[in-house]
């Protein structure tokens, strides 16, 4: 049988991509998070062995069809994605952690001495235009100044009593001054620590973003985290093991997976197949009907048809009827061909490439055994074997 050289190729390189990126992402976990002297760091390499491994079991059971196998297995993968995912996301928090602290810090910086200005401006704001002591001290001022004046106009107010009088204005009048002094001094304080704060403020830098993508689109710091988190685990773990699964589920050559395509059309052929094989004689033993040499009598002798062709080397049967059977007979569900019409394909394949075909007994025997060992399914019918789930290839019958 033919080697398709370039898709085994493809599929090792596949292959080694996927263990390549899974092996490079648990380095990488590895030496971010607990390093290679922690027992947790053979945990992580455990895993991605066995997830490397269970993606090429998953695969190749799938292409199998053994489903409940692979659905357990995906199971167990799953849940070490699920550990593996976690981790992932830790690393992620703690990695973008260390890279805000500083504009964190900064960011806490600006808002305290934002603060302290707001503080400052609402003390300045709350200072009134006058206090009790200044507004007793005008009264008292107005009062001295009013008994000052009514008592020196009187005849009996001698010098004593008018150096009395002068002593309460001047004392009013100091009070006042006092009290005009200590609101002026409240303004003004209340002024600087204001003037102060606003500089300190001007002076510290532009603040900037912790999270410059996410502040942009809207998203909670917490929420980005963890789906980036979730998409860097998704592209490297689950890739990995999805390339592993691909190259272990590589499909087989036509002529050996044939009989997996005729599965679905079996249960109609099943109903069918009384009425099909009322009219045919059953052997009294259980032989495949390809092997009987009596079926090919329609068919005409290959050296009748081919007598100018004469093979110039000996031939292996068995690979020259494989080579026939995998470039001219290719799966179809529900198809089917006669034993007579694939005998004729082969002899106008062996025409097309100048070779004489061998003795219809050896080709129906050859066959016969091929088909058996592909699990396809053979109904004896009045015109003979007839070949179920398959079909004839007519462009492979020209000349190659």
């Amino acid at each position: 049988m033919p080697t398709d050289t370039g898709g085994i190729i493809l599929r090792l390189l596949t292959a080694l991509a996927g263990v390549g990126l899974l092996a490079v992402t648990t380095d990488y976990s590895i030496q971010s998070g607990v390093g290679y002297g922690h027992p947790w760091a053979r945990v992580m390499i455990a895993m991605a062995v066995v997830g490397a491994i269970g993606a090429a079991a998953f695969g190749h059971l799938w292409g199998h069809r053994k489903r409940g196998l692979a659905i357990l297995l995906c199971f167990v993968l799953i849940v070490i994605e699920a550990t593996a995912f976690v981790t992932t996301a830790e690393r992620v928090v703690t990695q973008r952690d260390a890279q805000q602290s500083p504009a964190i810090a900064a960011a806490e910086l600006r808002q305290a001495v934002s603060d302290r200005v707001a503080q400052a401006e609402a003390r300045l704001a709350a200072i009134p235009a006058t206090t009790e002591r200044l507004t007793t001290a005008v009264a008292q001022k107005s009062a001295a100044d009013k008994a000052a004046m009514d008592k020196a106009a009187e005849r009996s107010c001698a010098q004593n009593c008018r150096l009395l009088l002068e002593a309460q204005v001047t004392a009013a009048e100091r009070e006042l001054v006092a009290a005009r002094k200590e609101l002026t001094d409240q303004r003004l304080a209340a002024q600087q620590a204001l003037e102060s704060a606003r500089r300190e403020l001007a002076a510290l830098p532009a603040p900037k973003t912790a999270s410059a993508l996410s502040d942009r689109l809207g998203v909670a710091g917490w929420l980005w985290d963890l789906a980036m988190g979730a998409m860097n685990s998704i592209a490297t773990n689950v890739g990995a093991c999805v390339m592993i699964a691909v190259a272990a589920h590589w499909p087989r050559p036509a002529h050996i997976a044939s009989h997996e395509a005729a599965k679905p059309a079996r249960r109609q052929e099943d109903e069918i197949e009384d009425s099909a094989t009322s009219q045919a004689v059953a052997p009294t033993t259980p032989r495949n009907p390809l092997v009987e040499v009596a079926t090919l009598e329609v068919i005409e002798s290959p050296k009748a048809m081919s007598s100018a062709l004469v093979p110039t080397a000996p031939i292996d049967l068995v690979q020259h009827v494989d080579d026939f059977a995998f470039e001219t007979i290719k799966p179809k569900a529900r198809g089917s061909i006669t034993l007579v019409q694939a005998h004729r394909a082969y002899v106008n394949w062996c025409e097309a490439r100048g070779i004489a075909p061998v003795e219809p007994g050896d080709f129906a025997e050859t066959l016969g055994k091929l088909i058996k060992g592909a699990g396809l399914k053979v109904r004896q019918t009045d015109g003979g074997p007839v070949i179920c789930g398959v079909r004839l290839e007519t462009r492979a019958l020209k000349a190659a």
